[in-house]
């Protein structure tokens, strides 16, 4: 599907503004990208006769050849003289250009490391190239190096900080090689936070932390917590949810509970430890949303969750995060699971909501519901909700009941609510069910 003219537009337009602000910006930049990947290529061994291809004339051994660079910085060339790509979609100036930075990280893609900051370096050295188009190469370069060089990547950034001041980009710029990163050096991704938030690179570092938070808690939960310690979230509870967004095995949701209880437990006087476990149980809860019965049982039962934490994990999610298919099975799931007390209410307002929203799924349930107080409960919640709209059908369902206080207690209200203006029908309503006047 085409992105909206409107999108590539502000696109383009933050892009130009950024880009015109100060021509100065990509001199330092220029400056800055050759200290920085001077500096990395001494940690990775790397010459800087290797790296820059300062000698032209030398003939390079592998594909990601000095040729290949210009041949690239001539597509950029090119297509700010309207010369665009083989095939490349885009109808309108923002479109091409928005089009052309997909071009570009398709083209990019077989580029090692060192290459990709050749790539780089040269995009800057060529005065021709209109910031916006510089942008989106830069951009495109940064998104491949991060899944190649995900340090390097952390590293150099802040030489080319200065062309994307205010450009949302820089989240992606950022967040990608922290993604990577968390996956082999997660300390080493949370130093580079910790290090460069406030600094010249902007990026929010709470967003930063859940990148790195989220996908550390799939691998390593404990890990997790103790970077959910060095953090140190402004927004616990968004600190703590960032953990439960990406799990995807039930193995990885009963092993983040298990190490919520144990950094709970280190402190259990401190008001924040002690309601972690709560703030998990509900997040992983969450992800169970929209119908998966089956799986989220599982994850329950595997949890060995308390009935307190059982509870609290019901009332979180509601009936809202159902759908009609499961409502039966969650009913029936909750009269195991719950005290008497607790399981009526929640059987009594779950019954009235599915009726409301699909009142023959739930006479369906209801006619098939194995006999006893949950179905008493949920037919007087079922016959209620209809009553206005279908009475004889309503009051079959009453009748249905065996004599019990659900059954008394659905007659008595109809009686109590029984129009004024009907007194002889409300009479014979009375004497009919042994309703005293």
């Amino acid at each position: 599907m085409r992105p909206p003219a409107y999108l590539t537009a502000a696109i383009l337009a933050m892009a130009l503004c950024i880009g015109w602000l100060n021509h100065r910006r990509l001199e330092e930049a220029q400056e800055d990208l050759a200290r920085f990947a001077h500096e990395v290529d001494q940690r990775e061994g790397i010459t800087s006769r290797q790296l820059a291809g300062l000698d032209r004339n030398q003939k390079r051994p592998r594909p990601n050849s000095l040729e290949t660079i210009k041949s690239l910085v001539h597509d950029c060339l090119n297509f700010q003289a309207g010369i665009k790509p083989t095939g490349m979609k885009g109808e309108s100036p923002e479109e091409a250009l928005f089009y052309f930075g997909y071009h570009l990280q398709e083209m990019v893609k077989p580029l090692d490391a060192e290459a990709l900051k050749m790539f780089m370096a040269q995009i800057l050295e060529e005065a021709e190239i209109s910031d916006a188009i510089r942008q989106e190469a830069i951009t495109a370069a940064f998104y491949c190096l991060a899944t190649k060089s995900p340090q390097t990547t952390l590293d150099m950034i802040g030489s080319v900080a200065s062309l994307f001041k205010g450009d949302r980009r820089v989240y992606e710029m950022v967040g990608k090689p922290i993604s990577e990163l968390a996956d082999t050096d997660p300390m080493a991704a949370l130093e580079w936070i910790l290090k460069n938030s406030g600094g010249p690179v902007e990026f929010n570092r709470e967003q930063m932390s859940h990148i790195l938070i989220r996908r550390v808690a799939r691998y390593d939960p404990k890990l997790a917590f103790q970077i959910f310690d060095k953090v140190g979230f402004e927004d616990i509870q968004g600190g703590l949810g960032a953990m439960t967004e990406n799990l995807r095995t039930t193995d990885q949701k009963v092993a983040l509970v298990i190490a919520a209880r144990e950094y709970s437990a280190v402190a259990s006087d401190d008001p924040d430890r002690k309601n972690v476990t709560q703030a998990i149980i509900r997040g992983i809860a969450g992800t169970y949303a929209y119908g998966s019965f089956n799986t989220a049982r599982e994850w329950y039962e595997s949890s060995e969750l308390s009935t307190d934490e059982f509870s609290d994990m019901l009332r979180s999610i509601g009936y809202s995060h159902l759908v009609s298919r499961e409502t039966g099975q969650w009913l029936e799931y909750l009269q195991q699971k719950l005290p008497a007390g607790e399981a009526t209410i929640l059987t009594r307002h779950w019954m009235d909501q599915w009726t409301l929203d699909d009142y023959e799924a739930a006479g369906k349930w209801l006619a098939t519901a194995a006999e006893g107080p949950m179905k008493n409960i949920a037919t007087k919640a079922y016959a209620q909700r209809i009553y206005k709209y279908q009475p004889e059908t309503a009051m079959q369902w009453i009748l249905m009941m065996p004599p019990c206080e659900q059954r008394d207690s659905a007659l008595n209200e109809i009686y109590l609510n029984w129009p004024k203006t009907d007194a002889a029908g409300k009479d014979a309503f009375a004497k009919k069910h042994g309703i005293p006047e």
